[in-house]
């Protein structure tokens, strides 16, 4: 016998393909404050380090399996080199392990759009799909919403729109959650979460524009993070901009 359990309301995923943003905005208030309420319960002074680059090489043979072209080798401009994007990543893996994250929480794991259940009637948010949940950084959330919201493949004007309000407003609202609690490499962090993202994701995308799209979003996140080698992870400032369509 099997049993189905039928769960009233709709994904975050179809909110945003509504032309009202009415249930989006909702949603999406009361998905953030059912999070701050979760983390801030299960906040344990455990540090974590979400290991991010480790992620990225673990999958990267599944990446080459679909988009093999994505993983060439570098180029040259006259005597300009370019790294590969597997040499950014190997530079990018000695910062991501002195990485810290204060504290640990407990996250969903697999924090894409559609396992997102947003009821209207009740005002309330259900989590679907939680094999994956764990006590750890909250970074691994965040990235992981952010760039799923980002790769739904529709080019609809008002669609995009939708995306672009939802991924930035939930970065400024993630942004003051570290903020409030202390954590000062957060922006760190959720770069080389964000840019693990779009890179693992592009497996899921058979849109070879939209995968590189997503490839090249992720080569210039590591870049940046390369470009400040040596400075505080405190004092970095995530490049908002890669966020947007």
């Amino acid at each position: 016998m099997v049993l189905f359990e039928y769960l009233r309301g709709h994904t975050f995923e179809a909110l945003l393909f509504e032309p009202s943003g009415e249930r989006l905005e909702a949603a999406l208030r009361r998905m953030t404050t059912t999070l701050a309420d979760v983390w801030t319960r299960t906040r344990a002074p455990d540090p974590s380090r979400p290991r991010f680059m480790q992620q990225l090489l673990a999958r990267l043979e599944d990446i080459r399996a679909v988009h093999p072209e994505l993983l060439a080798s570098g180029g040259a401009i006259g005597d300009v080199t370019f790294p590969t994007f597997t040499e950014l990543v190997a530079r990018c893996t000695a910062v991501d392990a002195e990485l810290l994250c204060p504290y640990s929480v407990l996250i969903h794991g697999d924090f894409n759009v559609d396992n997102v259940i947003y009821d209207d009637v009740e005002d309330r948010v259900r989590f679907i799909d939680l094999h994956r949940s764990r006590s750890t950084d909250y970074c691994q959330d965040v990235s992981v919403f952010l760039v799923s919201s980002f790769r739904l493949q529709s080019f609809d004007p008002m669609f995009r729109r939708h995306v672009d309000w939802v991924v930035e407003s939930f970065f400024d609202w993630a942004s003051g959650f570290a903020h409030d609690i202390g954590d000062a490499s957060f922006q760190l962090r959720l770069a080389l979460g964000v840019a693990r993202s779009y890179v693992t994701s592009t497996r899921f995308v058979l849109d070879e524009a939209l995968a590189r799209q997503m490839f090249m979003k992720s080569r210039y996140i590591l870049e940046r993070v390369i470009a400040e080698l040596g400075s505080q992870p405190a004092r970095f400032r995530f490049p908002r901009e890669v966020l947007l369509g």
